[in-house]
């Protein structure tokens, strides 16, 4: 299972993340208490969490073994790791001299190293390049796919979590507002349709006149935005796309339009409505399907 979680600010999500080492009160895993299940938990920091006098093989040996890993599995389970954030070149060098790239590709690896029931990646992808990027994607699907790993990762990047994830969380004033597969939020928080419009410029138009208009079309539609020649709307009730573009085409036929856009909301606009205007719902929302 991988999920997302989404904050507002870096220093949410981190918080978050940083909470699990714990230096009082008490943490459950499985039963087991902090101490007992902190070695089977994987963290891959944003920055720092590495020893820069070590090499890459140095660190990762270090981790196996503090981790309880045998060294019968753990040359294997090193070089395998190295493979695939593509590491090889460098994994003889100090990773203090590493760029934040390889700093990060390391941090991965490390949270990784044996298949702990639990992983934290922290921003994986960042400051990694495309070709990296893509092959720590699939090494952390694969890793999804084979074991029962579970991994939670925080990304600012909200269409690679779309892409990428399983279920999403969103956190508002260090609090979880919700929980659930994409289509499942999409379903309870943003339902309906986004209009986007955008007037010609000297034409004559009038925004009022076209706002209007819109309104009269689409009843039970909400004005999100306005300024100047630009009007955002938003429809929560469900209609037929091919009704939705024979009214859209109405209005092309009585105003001139330099720009018009209709689609679902997505998880950005669903997590910008919780941000801004911070809606208190008490609730922790978790489709049916969805195994405890």
């Amino acid at each position: 299972m991988l999920t997302s979680l989404l904050g507002e600010e870096r220093r949410v999500r981190e918080s978050a993340l940083l909470s699990a080492p714990g230096t009082r009160g008490a943490e459950l895993f499985e039963a087991k208490k902090t101490l007992e299940w902190q070695s089977e938990v994987g963290y891959c920091f944003q920055q720092g969490g590495l020893l820069a006098c070590m090499n890459t093989y140095e660190f990762l040996y270090l981790m196996g073994r503090l981790r309880g890993i045998s060294d019968a599995d753990l040359k294997t389970l090193v070089e395998s790791l190295i493979a695939i954030v593509d590491l090889k070149p460098h994994a003889k060098k100090q990773c203090g001299l590493y760029s934040g790239g390889n700093k990060r590709k390391l941090s991965i690896a490390a949270a990784l190293l044996g298949m702990p029931p639990l992983v934290f990646l922290d921003e994986p992808y960042a400051g990694v390049d495309v070709v990296a990027r893509t092959k720590i994607f699939k090494s952390i699907h694969a890793i999804k796919e084979r074991s029962s790993t579970t991994i939670v990762l925080t990304s600012h990047n909200m269409e690679e979590c779309e892409f990428s994830c399983d279920r999403f969380t969103i956190m508002v004033a260090g609090q979880m507002r919700c929980l659930g597969s994409l289509q499942h939020l999409k379903e309870k928080f943003g339902r309906g349709y986004r209009f986007e419009f955008m007037l010609q410029h000297g034409a004559g138009q009038d925004p009022v006149k076209f706002v209007n208009a819109v309104l009269e079309l689409f009843p039970g539609m909400k004005v999100v935005e306005r300024h100047e020649n630009v009007c955002v709307f938003l429809l929560e009730e469900k209609m037929a796309w091919s009704t939705i573009f024979a009214k859209v085409a109405s209005l092309e036929t009585e105003f001139t339009l330099e720009h018009a856009f209709v689609g679902e909301n997505t998880l950005e606009q669903i997590f910008i409505a919780f941000a801004t205007q911070g809606q208190m719902k008490e609730a922790v929302s978790q489709p049916d399907t969805d195994k405890p």
